[in-house]
């Protein structure tokens, strides 16, 4: 059989997937070559609110045009007409409220769904081989701008938005954090 990545090549790495293929490499792989499902309401839910995100940054859209906003573009998610979609309708609207609230105190310097590439070789972890060779691609969803350092480098806080589950690790180990990081790094930023 043939490898995945040709001799040579960079491995491309998702830092929003750097951290499937450890907890089910099977389920990773399967997903990586095709098998995905439909988009699920929590996706949905997502992509909406990283959409506001977007628009009230570039737009200024803040409190009640933010809000206005998200009631607007509510009926895409398709909650149902009962309790629990009056629940979930709830728990989405919160969420976009802590967005706004956030967004009234972030530094007002920043850019959004910004797109990151970086090639990078990993060491082995084990020290016996080649560095493995990866080219780190994806989108973050929000990078502030803290100024710049001493020596000239822009000092930069790296914002992923999650709506889905909460982060049951702190942010300096999280690993799709630390793959941006890495990344931004390796790109001039600190």
């Amino acid at each position: 059989s043939a490898p995945l990545v040709p001799e040579g090549k960079r491995v491309r790495v998702s830092p929003s997937d750097v951290e499937a293929p450890l907890l089910c490499p099977l389920r990773w792989f399967l997903t990586r070559v095709g098998g995905g499902g439909a988009a699920s309401g929590a996706r949905l839910l997502g992509e909406l609110v990283h959409r506001l995100a977007q628009e009230a940054q570039r737009s200024g859209l803040r409190g009640a045009g933010l809000m206005a906003r998200f009631e607007q573009s509510l009926p895409e998610l398709a909650y149902p007409d009962t309790w629990l979609g009056s629940v979930r309708a709830g728990r989405a609207r919160t969420m976009v409220e802590r967005l706004d609230a956030y967004l009234g105190q972030a530094p007002p310097v920043a850019q959004v769904e910004l797109p990151v590439r970086a090639a990078l070789s990993l060491p082995d972890p084990a020290g016996t081989g080649p560095a493995l060779p990866v080219l780190v691609a994806g989108r973050i969803d929000r990078l502030e701008d803290l100024g710049q350092t001493e020596d000239g480098r822009r000092r930069v806080r790296l914002i992923d938005l999650k709506t889905g589950k909460s982060v049951s690790v702190a942010s300096a180990c999280h690993p799709q954090l630390a793959a941006y990081r890495e990344a931004l790094e390796a790109t001039g930023y600190e």
